[in-house]
């Protein structure tokens, strides 16, 4: 059930119906059976993994103190990362096992199972809730309340990766509730982010698509149609994926529970250190608590710094998918971020800054984070470095037919000099003028706590609250009402033609 379609409209004024009519004590189950039917909608038989899942961590969570230590750290992760690596990533090894030993590894009939819906969100949210409870002892939460952190549906799909202290105090004080306040301040994020998905993503997705498929299929890309490729799937993800975040904030909260934050307007980032406070923050924090920081973090000298951090970043593109794309991105940012600790250590502290300088690192992060989303997106690495080469002119540049016939005799000379290319793709001035307003986008819109501002549900979002004059606190509840049911109308007309969130495939 995607967000943005209208069967979630459904299911959710369904919901803040009962919710509102259901007595207090029984609420907690009213949201636990209906996330329950959200993640069946998608594909019943799979209820029955998750619900697996759910029942052997909370046993383990049970039987914990009378465990050795060691085994109450690598028995829970070992049986969360087993399913994971079954669905996700055995298909991949077996594939590779094929080409490399053909004689040794007679794999033709290779299974190619399905993945399942969020399987990497609550594989993570389980080991870190084990991690956490090392140590602690007593049984407090039930399996009521455990079942719901992990199937809480509006974080079950794409996150944000919670905590279970972000969730469970909501159960325990019985706060969950529909009150005016949160209805407002719920609909107004969940209509940004829709907006954000339908309006700006989702029109991007075709675009972005035609340029990386048709390459991939091995027609030859025009310089013009490698960087609308690049631009617009770096505005389509974070318009997609951030969007996603308001809407399950948004969504949330007007059942007054509150998700932690998850992005706030990365692409304005100095460097890659900052990008990744700003990008997809609930992950970094995980990556941060539960493999960084247990490696040594930065507690054992610089080397082993940036070996920990450059592990980190490896894991988290191998988190993404099994592939050579997801590795080669995963090692670029590992490198990048640790070229700059070291240049941060060394030589930024002792320079002034200074708009010159800013301007420098402003540009030369994004071009680095736009190359590392080009092998995200591609089906394969060759493609990746095709569109690579032509973005930064190593081969020919070129242009598309329809695209050089815009300039008339001129068209010609153009020709002559720079090539020409009869790949289908790029051929729309259209396309072109529609990336680079939604690239601009990325930069001019103001991010939704910029909007909002202190009554924002976000968790962590007082890191990013810099001023009291919001957009937010100057319009009308009547003005407010009318903004979100008009944009909300023209979003479910719109979503007929929509797609899902890049990030269920995660």
């Amino acid at each position: 059930m995607i967000f943005s379609s209208i069967s979630f409209f459904l299911f959710t004024f369904i919901l803040i119906f009962l919710i509102k009519y259901t007595p207090i004590k029984y609420r907690i189950h009213t949201l636990l059976f209906s996330s329950v039917y959200f993640y069946a909608f998608w594909n019943p038989p799979y209820i029955i993994l998750i619900g697996s899942s759910i029942i052997i961590n909370y046993y383990l969570y049970r039987i914990r103190e009378n465990l050795p230590r060691n085994i109450r750290i690598w028995l829970p992760v070992s049986l969360n990362l087993i399913p994971l690596i079954f669905y996700k990533y055995l298909n991949f090894i077996l594939f590779k096992l094929t080409h490399l030993g053909p004689d040794l590894f007679d794999l033709k009939n290779q299974f190619d199972p399905f993945i399942p819906l969020a399987i990497s969100f609550f594989t993570f949210q389980q080991i870190a809730f084990h991690m956490d409870n090392i140590d602690k002892k007593g049984s407090t939460i039930s399996f009521r309340d455990y079942s719901f952190f992990v199937l809480y549906f509006p974080q079950l799909i794409a996150g944000p990766i919670v905590h279970h202290s972000e969730i469970l105090p909501a159960l325990k004080n019985k706060k969950i509730q529909i009150n005016y306040e949160n209805l407002k301040i719920g609909i107004t994020l969940f209509t940004i982010g829709i907006i954000k998905k339908t309006v700006i993503a989702d029109t991007l997705d075709p675009i972005v698509a035609n340029v990386f498929e048709t390459t991939h299929k091995g027609l030859d890309p025009s310089t013009i149609g490698a960087w609308i490729g690049a631009l617009g799937y770096s505005a389509q993800l974070y318009f997609d994926f951030s969007g996603y975040a308001d809407m399950a904030i948004g969504v949330s909260y007007i059942f007054n529970i509150k998700l932690p934050i998850n992005f706030y307007s990365p692409y304005r980032s100095l460097s890659l250190i900052e990008f990744w406070k700003r990008w997809h923050i609930t992950l970094s924090r995980f990556l941060m608590d539960y493999i960084y920081i247990p490696l040594g973090g930065n507690k054992k000298g610089k080397i082993r710094k940036i070996i920990n951090i450059f592990t980190t970043m490896f894991i988290g593109g191998i988190w993404h998918g099994a592939g050579y794309t997801f590795i080669v991105w995963g090692t670029l940012h590992a490198l990048g971020i640790s070229i700059n600790h070291v240049f941060r250590d060394n030589i930024t502290k002792k320079l002034k800054p200074n708009k010159l300088i800013n301007s420098f690192f402003f540009i030369l992060t994004n071009i680095y984070i736009i190359i590392a989303w080009v092998y995200f997106r591609a089906e394969n690495v060759k493609t990746a470095n095709i569109l690579l080469r032509k973005i930064f002119l190593i081969d020919p540049i070129t242009f598309p037919i329809r695209f050089i016939s815009i300039f008339g005799e001129k068209s010609k000379l153009l020709a002559q000099n720079f090539g020409h290319t009869n790949n289908p793709a790029y051929t729309n001035l259209n396309d072109l003028l529609i990336v680079v307003a939604s690239f601009l986008l990325l930069y001019i819109l103001p991010d939704t706590i910029e909007i909002i501002g202190e009554r924002h549900p976000g968790l962590g979002k007082d890191l990013f609250l810099k001023n009291k004059h919001y957009i937010f606190n100057s319009l009308s509840d009547r003005a407010i009402g009318f903004l979100c049911g008009f944009l909300l109308t023209t979003c479910l007309m719109l979503t007929l033609r929509g797609s899902p969130f890049i990030y269920f495939q995660f």
